[in-house]
């Protein structure tokens, strides 16, 4: 009987060690376009800028359904009722595009006031918010590069909410974060995500 293990195999390569180095958030209109392959994104897709250094975090939340029996001491049968997939990072740049993911209110509904003729009378953005808002669905994209810069990996998700948002602190001791968790919505395709990666080590057919 071996008594140690060889640990030979291809996944005990170092090298599969891997994390995420940088990465983004892309967001436009649902019903726009996916990028082609890893390509970069094309308007009308804005990237969110600067996160903060805890990066992307996601889950995966699964409901099942099972069955027990009287002649068994456990479960007989399992099923899947539901998959949900979250992101939840922290924007720290403070625009027009951020506020509007951070709201959930479309850019084209903030109004732009000219300045006026007095110096004291300055261009600024208004908009509204609260009464009976509409939910903000977005087609989100994320990306992430991982390891020494060698590897690219994208998640695509069509129709993504943002929501679970984190409290906005005013003060002069921190920078004020945006912070919140896109939730990824089943698309019209019959998923909710699309993972493209071009690190994983795959294994010849």
């Amino acid at each position: 009987m071996a008594t140690s293990l060889t640990k030979t195999g291809p996944n005990y390569n170092p090298d599969l060690i891997d994390f995420a180095k940088e990465g983004a958030v892309f967001v436009a209109p649902t019903g726009t376009d996916e990028p082609t392959g890893m390509t970069a994104y094309d308007t009308p897709f804005v990237d969110l800028g600067y996160l903060s250094t805890d990066g992307i975090e996601e889950s995966l939340d699964e409901e099942k359904g099972d069955v027990e029996v009287w002649q068994a001491g456990g479960k007989i049968k399992e099923w899947i009722k539901s998959r949900t997939f979250t992101f939840g990072f922290t924007m720290m740049a403070r625009s027009i595009d951020t506020v509007s993911v951070f709201y959930g209110i479309p850019v084209d509904q903030f109004t732009l006031i000219p300045a006026g003729t007095d110096p004291e009378s300055p261009a600024y953005y208004e908009w509204t918010d609260g009464g009976a808002p509409a939910l903000d669905e977005r087609f989100f994209g994320i990306d992430y590069i991982t390891g020494g810069g060698t590897g690219h990996d994208r998640i695509l998700i069509p129709r993504g909410v943002f929501s679970d948002r984190g409290s906005i602190t005013l003060n002069r001791d921190d920078t004020i974060k945006l912070e919140g968790t896109i939730t990824a919505q089943v698309s019209s395709q019959g998923w909710s995500i699309k993972r493209r990666s071009t690190g994983l080590a795959l294994t010849p057919p």
